[in-house]
């Protein structure tokens, strides 16, 4: 068993309010976005707690028939902290159920903006060649946080227009 994870960082240009109501939206938490047809999404559901924190699951599906994948994908967004802070934690199964991928994000005010601390965990139960698998699963790791950012700002925006 193999696990290996690593830490990006990105400011995020807007408010740490702003960035919670797209963050917790269904939305952002059960939807897909952009024109990826690879993937579809099915059986989304959101859970709001009495204290704003809230759970998520959605299951996504990848190609078609008998070559069809299914991956069940949990979120649990704590509540506001008293510093203004949030976090969003996100578990999923790799394909094949060779092991788990988890993302710990963290968004802190910082100035007018908010800071995104995304730490991305990666457990592979193959032996010997499992940390040659972590290792390529987190090389995504930036490129995704970037995605996401990315999103929240798009999202941000199509929520001012009329």
């Amino acid at each position: 068993m193999a696990t290996k994870a690593t830490t990006v960082v990105r400011e995020i240009p807007l408010p740490i309010e702003r960035v919670r109501e797209i963050t917790v939206s269904e939305e952002f938490l059960l939807r897909l976005d952009g024109d990826d047809a690879s993937m579809r999404l099915r059986d989304g559901h959101r859970e709001v707690h009495e204290d704003g924190s809230m759970d998520a699951t959605v299951t996504a599906v990848v190609g078609e028939g008998d070559k069809e994948l299914e991956m069940v994908q949990r979120m649990e967004v704590s509540e506001v902290r008293e510093d203004g802070s949030f976090s969003i934690f996100t578990s999923v199964p790799l394909p094949k159920d060779i092991g788990t991928m988890a993302t710990n994000q963290v968004y802190r005010p910082e100035g007018d903006g908010t800071l995104l601390e995304s730490t991305v965990a990666v457990e592979v139960h193959i032996a010997l060649v499992g940390a040659k698998i972590a290792s390529q699963v987190l090389e995504g790791a930036p490129s995704s946080t970037e995605k996401g950012v990315e999103r929240i700002l798009r999202l941000a925006e199509q929520r001012q227009s009329p």
